[in-house]
Parts: C-alpha cells; sequence; structure tokens
C-alpha cells in the first residue's frame, strides 16, 4: 500500500493564496481586454461615421458634376441651333447674291 502524504496547512494556504492571485491577474487581464475592444468599437464607429460623410459628399458632388454636364448639354444644343441658324442666314444671302446677279444682266432684245 502506498502512504499518502498528507501536505502541511502552510502549503495549502500558500497554494490558495497563488490560486487567488492568479485570479485576480487573470480578471485584470480580462479587464484590460475589455477596455481595448471598447476602445477599438469606438475607433470603428468613427471610422464608419468618416466614412458616410465621405459618401455624402461624395454623393453631393457627383450631383454637381451631373448638374454640370446638363447644363453644357443644354449650352451645346443652343450653339448647335445657332449654327443652323447662322447656316440658314447664309444660305438665304447666297440667294439675295445670285438673285442681284441675274438682275443685273443686261436686258437684250432682240428685233426681227
Amino acid at each position: 500500500m502506498e502512504k499518502r502524504r498528507l501536505l502541511k496547512p502552510s502549503f495549502l494556504i500558500a497554494g490558495l493564496v497563488g490560486a487567488v492571485q492568479s485570479t485576480g491577474r487573470a480578471r485584470q487581464s480580462m479587464k484590460r481586454a475589455v477596455q481595448s475592444t471598447r476602445r477599438l468599437i469606438q475607433s470603428i464607429r468613427r471610422a464608419v461615421q468618416s466614412t458616410e460623410g465621405a459618401l455624402q459628399s461624395t454623393g453631393r458632388a457627383l450631383q454637381s458634376m451631373k448638374r454640370t454636364v446638363q447644363s453644357t448639354g443644354r449650352a451645346l444644343q443652343s450653339m448647335k441651333r445657332a449654327v443652323q441658324s447662322t447656316g440658314r442666314a447664309l444660305q438665304s444671302m447666297k440667294r439675295a447674291v445670285q438673285s442681284t446677279r441675274v438682275a443685273s444682266q443686261p436686258i437684250t432684245i432682240k428685233t426681227v
């Protein structure tokens, strides 16, 4: 039969003290981890808010660009109409010049 050695009370107390201290250190470590996680969550929140702000700003910039493109399109349409109008005016002037040439030719009447 094996003899079982009984631990002295001082060893038991030392073991208990060590366990309590270890538990305290683990608790402190967990507390620091929770605080670190909270800080990380705050950082993520700030990043999300910043991203939302950037997206809104980008959206406004795109709307502004869209309005600029539309305005440019309208200006080009106006210029196109002006060029067409100028072309019609030039055709009119050409016809007027041709009819002036015809009118300025001497009329010859032949008599038999």
